[in-house]
Order: structure tokens, then C-alpha cells, then sequence
């Protein structure tokens, strides 16, 4: 991999980790909630802006891969659930775009895999159904295996296709990536504090606060 497509799969990952933090403030700010922090990135911190009654503070950290929302004003249990999969749903919208735009320009479909003679619309729910495939097929590969060879098989794939692909290579790279990102976000792993183990914690709270108001 060479430097310059190095740095595209990192600046990448930084721009999948803002749509995903995006979609979690949209549902938020929907909802009538105030959202106190946005950060960017799960390391060290390296910067932040002052903390603002009229908006955000904002978080900066090394590597600044992944991220987190801090707001208050949602109520727990199924509101605090929609927001959680607000993150992953905003991921998958723009997987999905990224496809169908990586479709449309291709100047030749043979540099996109699977492209073949799918129109654009088709061929963008093909590679939104093929990418989210591939992480519960990894788990279950890793678990009765304990290999992710088919999901390694993929990925190496995409330096391929974003150093030859141009415009439409960058694109189907974005859509892969955003792709992957939102479904791994939905494993439920709490060590992590992944959206999806979010969503059982906030389900279940919903669950137990119904059978307390019961008679």
C-alpha cells in the first residue's frame, strides 16, 4: 500500500467517523435533547474547543478514529435506543449513495467488484447487501474457524480499487468502509461501548420501566 493510499483510507476513517457522530446529533437535536460533546477519536486527547451554552464542545483525539456524543434531555429506554442507531443508520445512508454515485461513474465497470451490467440503483443495494454480509459471516467464521479469511479477502481488495478506480474508486471504497462501519457498530460488545450494546441497554431499560408501571 503506498503512502498516498494510505493516508486516503485514514482521512477516510475520519469522514466516516463525522457522518456516524452526525447521525447520532440529528437524532438528538430531533428529539428536542442538547448535545454537551462531540469527540472525535477514542486516544489521547490533543484538543478541544471551550465548552458553549449555545453549542457543542467539541473533542479532538489521537488516532481520531471512532468517536462519542455526550447530551442530555432523551429520556432512557427507547428514545436513547433511537439515537443509537441513528450513528449506524447515517453510515448506511451514505454507504449506499457512495455506491449508487460510484455506479454512475464508473468509466468502466470492470474496476468496481460486482459492477458487471447492474445499473447503478441495483448495483448499490448488491454491494450494500454484500458488505454487510461480511462481518456477522466473519463472526461466525471466527467462531467455527477461528478465521476472518473472507472478510480479509475483501478488504484487500479496496487498495486495488481506490488507486485504480479514480473518482468511482473513491466512492466505492467510501461506501465499503461506511458500510462496514455501520454494521460492526451494531455488535453488541460492552467492553467497547459499541451503538449496538447501546441499544440492548437502552431496550432493556425500556422493558423494565413498563413492567414497573404495570399493575
Amino acid at each position: 500500500m503506498t503512502p498516498t493510499v494510505l493516508l486516503a483510507f485514514l482521512a477516510l476513517l475520519v469522514v466516516l467517523t463525522l457522518i456516524h457522530e452526525a447521525g447520532h446529533a440529528l437524532a438528538v437535536r430531533s428529539r428536542g435533547g442538547r448535545i454537551l460533546r462531540i469527540r472525535l477519536g477514542r486516544g489521547i486527547r490533543v484538543a478541544r474547543s471551550p465548552q458553549r451554552e449555545d453549542g457543542p464542545q467539541w473533542v479532538l483525539a489521537l488516532p481520531p478514529f471512532g468517536g462519542r456524543i455526550t447530551y442530555e434531555g432523551i429520556p432512557e429506554g427507547t428514545p436513547q435506543a433511537v439515537v443509537a442507531v441513528a450513528g449506524p443508520a447515517a453510515n448506511a445512508v451514505a454507504a449506499w449513495l457512495a455506491f449508487a454515485l460510484a455506479g454512475i461513474m464508473a468509466p468502466d465497470p470492470s474496476v468496481l467488484p460486482g459492477a458487471g451490467e447492474l445499473d447503478s440503483l441495483t448495483f448499490a443495494s448488491a454491494s450494500m447487501a454484500a458488505w454487510f454480509a461480511l462481518v456477522p459471516a466473519a463472526l461466525v467464521e471466527l467462531v467455527a474457524e477461528g478465521g476472518v479469511d473472507e472478510l480479509r479477502q475483501a478488504l484487500a481488495l479496496l487498495p486495488q480499487v481506490l488507486s485504480g478506480g479514480g473518482l468511482a474508486g473513491l466512492l466505492y471504497v467510501t461506501g465499503a468502509g461506511s458500510a462496514l462501519w455501520a454494521v460492526l457498530n451494531l455488535v453488541p460488545v460492552p467492553v467497547v461501548g459499541t451503538d449496538g450494546w447501546h441499544v440492548l441497554r437502552s431496550l432493556g431499560a425500556a422493558v423494565r420501566s413498563r413492567r414497573e408501571v404495570s399493575p
